[in-house]
């Protein structure tokens, strides 16, 4: 795996931290043999995220050729804790196009980009609701327990870290099994938590 980190102003202390975190995350997401063949750019920047952008993660839209070059945006600003909670959410971005579980697509007919999401066509990339996107689903899903399992690295925790990795796992295997059902039972859940939130 080769990652490089560019930034501009700011303090660049955390670039070890952020290195290393991309690294640990893209390991628990996909296999060795695959996370050699990716070529990831970390640039930390305080521009082009938006008013409430923490990161995002780009790469060319190759249909369905797999992705090996990504550029993964993160809020240089941010709290380090936000930044490796945006890193986890992107490196699942990453493992999605890697393994071409999402795909764009740029249609002649039309001149846009495409979603295509496990093997199936959903329309036009910007008409998909944000909260609606799948990849948006899944990545949200496992954000917060992939930051907990480096958290708990870091921190010599490996009995924690082994929980919580048990977890990382099945949270994998619950996805798998909602990709058929469109993930009703994560949206309604997560639905029902905002309702109670308010």
């Amino acid at each position: 795996m080769n990652i490089k980190i560019y930034q501009r102003g700011g303090f660049k202390d955390n670039h070890d931290v952020l290195i290393n975190a991309t690294e640990y995350f893209c390991k628990m997401l996909m296999s060795t043999r695959m996370c050699n063949t990716l070529n990831i750019r970390l640039e930390m920047r305080s521009t082009k995220l938006g008013k409430n952008g923490l990161g995002s993660c780009y790469t060319d839209a190759l249909g369905s050729k797999k992705n090996k070059d990504f550029i993964v945006i993160v809020k240089r600003d941010a709290p380090i804790t936000d930044q490796l909670k945006t890193l986890a959410h992107e490196c699942v971005h990453i493992h999605q196009k890697a393994t071409n579980l999402l795909q764009y697509r740029l249609w002649k007919s039309d001149g846009k980009f495409h979603a295509r999401w496990n093997g199936e066509e959903l329309g036009v990339y910007d008409a998909i609701p944000y909260q609606d996107r799948p990849w948006e689903i899944e990545a949200y899903f496992l954000e917060d327990i992939m930051h907990k399992a480096y958290f708990f690295n870091n921190k010599n925790r490996p009995d924690l870290e082994e929980k919580i990795i048990n977890g990382f796992n099945n949270a994998l295997n619950y996805l798998e099994s909602e990709r058929s059902n469109n993930y009703r039972n994560i949206v309604s859940r997560q639905s029902n938590s905002l309702e109670m939130a308010i």
